[in-house]
């Protein structure tokens, strides 16, 4: 699997900015790509490639313009100019969250209990409060060694009940224990990582940060899980009937049979998978790695926030001329 690169153009060379006023005009460009205006907490929280405290931040953000035509700061939020609108939808946003958040994580806990599920994490647009209708449930699932196809298929069976009951669960990325560290050292997949909530084996959560500390030098302060708006940050792992009924279905596909089941479903799996076309390097299918986005979503994300870079840095010559 290939990495996508991102080399961040030089604006502070033309507007004479600050590391942190660089870093900051950063960050809001990129949460731009998403419609997705920035609290200062979040702003320092995902602030880009620059260490600070957050009262670094508050100080810098005044009460009007941060760069004279670019950053606007708007009911509590950090915007891009001419970008103001989309507070009234970020807090449409935050109220639709609030709604649709527990049962998200009452999926995600009940995915923690299927077999060879070892940890659970809620990612994607309601993981930060950024959506605008009936959102998915995205997570990301770590599976036992060896079982990754037989957790997808028990995730796709609890995805049918839930959708019975109105909601969509998306178990999008699914990998074994052993291929824990991520090779797409980029800025997107550092935000990915230190904006997904676990919702079940904490333990394992903390190890795969640390796995991937490689994301500290994109997002320095971004350090353990995210505050959580919704609920209390250290949700329970799964209760002990979960626990039991894992314990119970581990125990019977601990067999011939169930090794048979994971190369069966493994193998007509990537078969259909293959038969799809796509060139991206967010899709990837073996014995310890499932990840389907076809969308090309990271490097649709990646190109997005290029050209915002590209178009402030363009923007800013401009002005400096007159």
């Amino acid at each position: 699997m290939q990495s996508v690169t991102y080399a961040p153009l030089p604006i502070s060379d033309t507007w004479r900015l600050s590391p942190l006023e660089s870093a900051i005009l950063e960050t809001v460009a990129y949460a731009d790509v998403f419609d997705y205006p920035l609290t200062s907490l979040q702003l320092h929280r995902y602030l880009h490639r620059v260490p600070a405290e957050p009262d670094e931040i508050r100080r810098v953000l005044p009460e009007g313009n941060l760069i004279p035509g670019y950053l606007n700061l708007r009911a509590g939020f950090v915007t891009l100019v001419g970008r103001e609108h989309l507070v009234s939808k970020r807090l449409r946003g935050i109220e639709l969250a609030a709604r649709l958040y527990s049962h998200a994580a009452h999926y995600g806990r009940l995915l923690g209990g299927l077999p060879f599920i070892r940890m659970v994490a809620l990612t994607g647009s309601l993981a930060m409060g950024n959506i605008s209708g009936n959102a998915d449930f995205d997570y990301f699932i770590l599976a036992e060694n060896g079982r990754v196809w037989t957790c997808r298929a028990f995730s796709l069976l609890l995805a049918r009940v839930a959708r019975m009951q109105g909601y969509s669960i998306c178990p999008n990325f699914i990998i074994s224990k052993k291929q824990m560290i991520l090779p797409h050292r980029n800025i997107y997949t550092a935000h990915e990582l230190t904006q997904m909530v676990p919702l079940s084996g904490f333990a394992l959560y903390r190890e795969l940060r640390r796995l991937n500390s490689w994301s500290d030098g994109f997002l320095p302060n971004s350090l353990g899980p995210p505050l959580n708006m919704y609920s209390p940050v250290s949700a329970p792992d799964s209760g002990r009937f979960l626990q039991l009924a894992q314990k119970t279905g581990e125990g019977f596909l601990h067999t011939r049979f169930g090794e048979g089941l994971e190369r069966w479903e493994m193998s007509r799996k990537m078969r259909k998978f293959a038969r799809l076309d796509s060139n991206s390097s967010e899709t990837h299918f073996s014995a310890d790695w499932c990840q389907g986005h076809f969308d090309h979503h990271g490097e649709r994300t990646l190109a997005a926030f290029r050209r915002r870079m590209e178009n402030l840095s363009t923007f800013s010559m401009g002005n400096s001329d007159e």
